[in-house]
């Protein structure tokens, strides 16, 4: 699991990333993805193919991980 949320410098935070609706297995990707992310909450809103991570964290730890599973299966 990745730790966001578990470090000295955390703020509140909520970001929002734009999932790529195209792929017929996304939603069960993305699902996978977020689920690596210990300490924080995210949800799916399918209809906007947006998904959303909250919780208190590092924002640099998170850009960085969900730029790392860019383009890869979860």
């Amino acid at each position: 699991m990745t730790s966001m949320f578990s470090t000295s410098r955390s703020t509140r935070l909520t970001c929002g990333f734009k999932v790529n609706t195209n792929s017929p297995k996304w939603h069960k990707s993305m699902t996978k993805i977020l689920n690596k992310i210990k300490g924080g909450n995210f949800w799916i809103d399918v209809d906007e193919g947006m998904a959303y991570v909250t919780g208190l964290g590092d924002p640099n730890k998170l850009l960085k991980f969900m730029a790392s599973r860019r383009g890869k299966d979860a």
